[in-house]
């Protein structure tokens, strides 16, 4: 049970700072990078793949609520939450971790890093194409991609540094 709560704080936490600090801060116009990702790359390793789902679901549909776009965060979070599995199998070489942490540089190294611009450029891709969907501007799709990509796993990347300088 005090997982679950630790779980629900890291919630309202991320989904507090993505939408009062970070929505609609758009760098040189295009880049906005989406910090509620954390969320879901930290969830513990042994959480059942119905639950990741479930998380991923509401934290999309949370992040739509606040931003009005209709279930496009949903659907990537949906994407991301469904292939974590694998993207932590591709990015550690293990099919099913035998702890109960959370995937941390610290216990990854570079398959940290792997992991994450795995997780993000898929979101991402997910998220621009939905938004797009039918204007055929593949090119900035692409570029929104890489560019929010860049700047997202830069954001998480911090924010896996202070929180792990906070645990220790």
């Amino acid at each position: 049970m005090n997982s679950f709560i630790i779980t629900i704080f890291r919630f309202i936490i991320i989904v507090a700072v993505q939408v009062l600090l970070l929505n609609n801060r758009y760098l040189w116009q295009s880049i906005n990078p989406l910090l509620y990702l954390f969320f879901i790359i930290k969830l513990p390793y042994q959480t059942p793949k119905w639950a990741l789902l479930v998380w991923g679901f509401v934290l999309g549909i949370t992040i739509d609520f606040f931003c009005g776009t209709p279930g496009m965060n949903a659907a990537a979070t949906l994407v991301v939450a469904f292939t974590r599995p694998l993207f932590l199998q591709m990015a550690t070489g293990r099919r099913d971790p035998d702890n109960t942490s959370s995937p941390s540089i610290r216990e990854m190294g570079s398959g940290w890093f792997v992991f994450v611009v795995m997780t993000t450029l898929l979101h991402h891709m997910t998220l621009f194409v939905l938004e797009d969907f039918g204007n055929g501007q593949w090119g900035i799709i692409f570029f929104r991609t890489i560019t929010s990509g860049i700047a997202t796993v830069a954001l998480l990347t911090l924010t896996e540094f202070l929180v792990a300088k906070v645990k220790s």
